[in-house]
């Protein structure tokens, strides 16, 4: 994030924790005050409405205690990049796995790590390892977007080869028989 919008945050942080931040207060006061901020709608300077929880305003209150205005400023997370959900000797195996043999799908990487028996079984999602596959460029599917979704494309096939029709029910229609009296 470039210098300028960080420190255009940190200033419109500081201007919700407002009266927090410059008045004196007494014991049981802030955690009044925070909670009366946390049920107020803001203005971020990107025009988006948001409210936060008062342990959120909590947070940048320390925060600004402990570092002042650069404490409020936005920060990166060190992690960025990096799989936290698989063990980095898991991550490297399913990835020599997936470069050896390209059409091997993610429940049979999956399998083969288990078997491996580098991590019990049920542990790995594969919402996980696809997150992986897709940050390394392995994914055989790139990600979905409005003009190149699999629905997309599925309307585009059918409309060409029935222009008109109404699509009908799946079901077959069946006679109800009546109930019988007791």
């Amino acid at each position: 994030m470039k210098p300028d919008k960080e420190r255009e945050i940190a200033i419109w942080r500081m201007s919700i924790l407002g009266t927090l931040v410059s008045a004196r207060l007494e014991h049981g006061d802030r955690e009044e005050l925070l909670r009366a901020a946390a049920l107020r709608t803001y203005v971020a300077p990107d025009g988006r409405r948001m409210r936060f929880t008062w342990r959120t305003l909590e947070g940048w209150y320390y925060q600004y205690k402990s570092r002042g205005l650069t404490g409020l400023a936005v920060r990166p997370r060190a992690d960025t990049g990096v799989c936290r959900s698989i063990p980095e000797a898991v991550a490297k195996h399913i990835l020599a796995l997936r470069r050896e043999v390209g059409r091997r799908s993610i429940r049979v990487l999956i399998r083969a790590v288990e078997r491996a028996k580098l991590v019990p079984p049920g542990t790995l999602t594969k919402s996980s390892v696809a997150r992986l596959l897709r940050a390394h460029g392995l994914s055989r599917r790139p990600r979905a977007t409005p003009t190149r979704s699999r629905t997309a494309a599925r309307w585009r096939r059918r409309s060409r080869s029935r222009p008109m029709s109404v699509r009908t029910s799946s079901r077959r229609a069946t006679s109800r028989r009546p109930m019988s009296r007791v």
